[in-house]
């Protein structure tokens, strides 16, 4: 009988385990910068499916508002292999770019030459990506899939 019960004491430990790891393991991976910590992602999402899970998360979408955030964050970045997005976006037929996180228009950019690009095609929404490789800033259709930095 005693055996029995340590039975099922461990199977008991190890469906709580196994249930606790599950919901607390973050899809991200942190990092530090200045006050904030940066949350990279685990998974490629288009933009609005990266809104939708950095908010569920208790988190924003990124937003960079200064020359030294931005190198900051490429430093987080320099490693990753594509083009990270952030919470920058623009409707199509307007000129003014925005941060999600708080609808503000953006005061500092880091647009790569060419860019953004002006596609001014109505019904569509362009977003900001990052290169990994100067941090430097470019203009896609949201559509797209990729990596995403969240905030807190």
């Amino acid at each position: 009988m005693k055996q029995i019960l340590v039975y099922f004491a461990i199977i008991a430990a190890f469906q709580i385990f196994c249930s606790t790891a599950d919901s607390t393991t973050p899809p991200y991976d942190s990092h530090a910068v200045q006050d904030e910590t940066i949350y990279i992602s685990r998974e490629q999402l288009d933009w609005f499916d990266a809104k939708d899970d950095c908010n569920k998360n208790g988190l924003t979408f990124l937003s960079i508002k200064s020359a030294e955030d931005n190198a900051a964050i490429h430093e987080i970045i320099k490693d990753q292999k594509e083009e990270v997005m952030i919470g920058g976006y623009r409707y199509g037929g307007e000129q003014t770019w925005r941060w999600d996180a708080d609808k503000s228009n953006l005061t500092y950019t880091n647009w790569s030459n060419g860019e953004p690009k002006d596609s001014n095609e109505e019904g569509k929404v362009y977003c900001i990506f990052l290169k990994p490789t100067d941090g430097q800033w470019k203009s896609k259709w949201c559509a797209e899939i990729a990596t995403f930095l969240c905030q807190k």
